[in-house]
């Protein structure tokens, strides 16, 4: 599968980085974002470097193993951020915020609540995804 879906455990918040593909730039991904919640939807293309990417993994399986209580997934260039924070136990908190390039000065945050144990879900979408383009 060519995504990475990264959801609360009710399905009612979820991230969802869905067909990857080369990028016109050498090293990168193009993909779609989609952000929804039972508020807001949020759906855009946007660009990773592979090297961002798999750094991203590896931070998140450092958190999984209790070496990391925040990761952040900021690719270089492109209007959104992810934070990752392990408060409690088994409990991360996913803040965040995108911006409308069309619309200066406009952004929207936000903030859900994740199980720890979902990092390994996510671990193994992101190297699906890289299986294809490494």
């Amino acid at each position: 599968m060519n995504e990475v879906l990264v959801k609360n455990e009710n399905n009612s918040f979820f991230i969802r980085f869905y067909n990857f593909e080369c990028s016109v730039s050498v090293g990168y991904l193009q993909f779609r974002l989609e952000l929804i919640s039972p508020v807001f939807k949020v759906s855009t293309v946007c660009n990773v470097s592979i090297e961002e990417l798999l750094l991203f993994k590896k931070d998140l399986d450092l958190m999984l193993r209790k070496c990391h209580k925040e990761v952040s997934f900021i690719p270089l260039g492109e209007f959104f951020c992810l934070r990752f924070q392990m408060k409690e136990k088994g409990i991360i908190h996913l803040n965040g915020c995108i911006s409308d390039t069309q619309m200066p000065q406009s952004s929207l945050t936000f903030h859900n609540i994740i199980c720890v144990d979902y990092l390994s879900v996510i671990l193994m979408q992101i190297e699906n995804v890289m299986d294809n383009w490494e």
